[in-house]
């Protein structure tokens, strides 16, 4: 996508992990545009890295709270950071668990959530889509048990890149129209 004579797409090779170090590196390629200046480029590289790792904390902090699997501790949301090496955003984590997301899991049956297999619990509090409390009664049976989703991989972070991409537009394009008005 060509905005402001910055055109983002995603790096062929995709996220990865370099073994050096063994951070999270999400690439960005970005090309310059003839019409603006290497330090405009900067500028707005810089932007978009910002922004991106705004949107990045912003759904770690919603997916923290939806799903126990992530953590909660501000430690976790401001472990996210970005370079620019040349033309790239590289976005690395120090969180050391991070690792954990980069593959999918499946959907797993809770076969140890029934009352065939003795569990403690008869009755299940859950929330629904509205906030409010409900109460859902275990399966008797080891094959009606319930199905746990799992949570499909990186999509909060893909999530967190895509708000910070928006953002970043909208703010290089307030940049320009207000620069565009200066006598």
């Amino acid at each position: 996508m060509a905005i402001g004579g910055i055109n983002l797409q995603p790096d062929l090779t995709g996220s990865s992990i370099n073994n050096k170090n063994k951070k999270f590196v999400l690439r960005t390629k970005a090309s310059k545009s003839k019409s603006i200046t290497d330090l405009e480029v900067l500028t707005n590289l810089k932007i978009f890295g910002e922004e991106i790792i705004d949107g990045i904390e912003y759904h770690a902090r919603e997916a923290s709270r939806l799903y126990d699997a992530v953590p909660r501790e501000e430690k976790f949301f401001k472990s996210f950071f970005y370079e620019i090496v040349g033309n790239d955003i590289l976005v690395f984590s120090k969180w050391e668990w991070i690792t954990k997301y980069l593959q999918d899991s499946d959907p797993k049956k809770m076969d140890w959530l029934t009352k065939q297999s003795n569990s403690t619990l008869s009755v299940i509090p859950l929330k629904d889509e509205k906030g409010q409390m409900i109460f859902r009664t275990v399966p008797m049976l080891k094959t009606d048990a319930w199905v746990h989703p799992a949570i499909k991989k990186w999509t909060w972070i893909e999530k967190g890149v895509a708000r910070g991409k928006n953002k970043a537009i909208n703010r290089i394009l307030h940049l320009l129209l207000t620069e565009e008005n200066k006598p």
